[in-house]
């Protein structure tokens, strides 16, 4: 279900404050983070990580990895979803992770914290 690659450094945000206004440069900007949760000493968040701007209508802007931080903010792991997913949550024994996916429809689907979380 996971595609692992390499932690890399997430896009810095591009921008110009202008008369007291912050302004996003769209052109520069990667689209960002579509969910996020907190587990124990970890913090897990769906994201885009793609230029913008996109298309309206298609899910290409939706995100397609999890990120796993530590309480920190270190990124400890990119992984590549198998489907677009946004919002997640936890299960009350902190086992499952539920994800809200478009494959195409919307979906939900549960994965494995302990795999997720493995060799941290």
């Amino acid at each position: 279900m996971f595609l692992r690659y390499n932690v890399g450094d997430l896009s810095e945000p591009s921008y110009e404050i202008d008369e007291s206004q912050i302004r996003l440069n769209r052109d520069r900007n990667l689209e960002g983070f579509g969910g996020l949760c907190v587990v124990d000493d970890f913090i897990l968040a769906t994201y885009t990580g793609i230029s913008a701007p996109l298309k309206l209508g298609s899910q290409e802007h939706l995100p397609k990895n999890l990120l796993v931080f530590n309480k920190d903010g270190e990124l400890l792991r990119k992984l590549h979803l198998d489907v677009y997913g946004t919002y997640l949550t936890v299960t009350e024994d902190k086992k499952t992770l539920i994800m809200k996916c478009y494959d195409p429809e919307i979906t939900y689907r549960t994965y494995n914290l302990d795999e997720i979380l493995a060799n941290l």
